[in-house]
């Protein structure tokens, strides 16, 4: 039979061998596109994290698509000629179940590891952060230290400054008085020296003008010995004596002595006087005791 049949169609051969080619192009052609072979970047794929690994899938079974095949006139092909053996429906491909499950967990772990990145560079820049505030406030802290210290210093610098401004007037007084007091007792010492020589002055002048007087008076035999008498009188800066100034004011009970020394005291005019004026002023209210030898 199978003789037979070979050397019934010894001259379709070759249009079977073409059809035979179109068929496996066409198939080659629906895996290409099928399988969805393209060069664009892949979508991100979401996933879920399984405790367990999950169950297989079920692989579905595609139907193979039967090309259509332009067919011959039928006086060229018999109708009823057998497929070739080489000419066989190949079996859809099943796809690898490990492709989804790598899929599905290397976008896991390069989230994960994004994840852990961003944390740690997150906990750096917080670390840092960190770091900065507390030197800032160490230095912050150290600034104020040594604003206070320099604040006590100022202030102990001027309470010290205040102190030797205080002590320096303190002295300064001290000297001033020391020296006031020094002053005056100069000025006692030179007022008590200077009292001394004008009473010594006085003095003098006052003997003088007594002795003048005394020059001049014309005592009577009568006038016993021993008689004294106290006349006061004004003398005046030119050495003149004020007229009507001139009286006893303690007689010696002779009559005779008394007006003679009276008129010994007119007579005795002018009398000396020292040159200095406020000496010529102590000397002007005279009282002298005069005695008859």
């Amino acid at each position: 039979m199978r003789r037979s049949f070979a050397a019934s169609y010894p001259s379709h051969s070759l249009p079977t061998g073409v059809l035979s080619v179109l068929v496996h192009a066409l198939f080659l052609a629906l895996l290409f596109f099928g399988l969805d072979w393209q060069n664009h970047p892949p979508e991100p794929v979401q996933a879920e994290l399984w405790s367990g690994m999950p169950p297989p899938a079920k692989v579905v079974k595609a139907e193979p698509v039967v090309p259509v095949v332009p067919v011959e006139p039928a006086d060229e092909t018999p109708a009823s000629a057998p497929e070739p053996e080489h000419v066989k429906k190949p079996a859809p491909a099943i796809p690898a179940p490990t492709r989804a499950s790598s899929s599905v967990t290397k976008p896991d772990i390069a989230t994960e590891r994004e994840k852990k990145t961003k944390d740690l560079v997150a906990k750096k820049i917080e670390d840092e952060l960190r770091e900065i505030e507390l030197k800032k406030a160490q230095q912050d802290a150290k600034l104020r230290e040594i604003d206070r210290e320099q604040k006590e210093k100022q202030k102990s610098e001027a309470a010290l400054k205040e102190q030797a401004l205080k002590a320096q007037a303190q002295k300064e007084q001290a000297d001033e008085k020391r020296l006031a007091q020094l002053q005056r007792d100069a000025d006692a010492r030179a007022a008590q020296t200077q009292s001394d020589a004008n009473i010594n002055v006085l003095k003098s002048f006052s003997e003088r003008i007594k002795a003048k007087i005394k020059s001049n008076t014309i005592v009577s035999p009568s006038v016993t010995s021993g008689a004294s008498a106290t006349v006061k009188f004004v003398v005046l800066p030119d050495g003149s004596v004020l007229e009507g100034s001139i009286r006893v004011v303690q007689s010696s009970g002779q009559n005779a002595y008394d007006e003679s020394i009276k008129r010994a005291i007119i007579a005795s005019q002018p009398l000396p006087l020292p040159d200095d004026l406020v000496l010529r002023r102590e000397l002007r209210d005279l009282s002298i005791t005069f005695t008859n030898i």
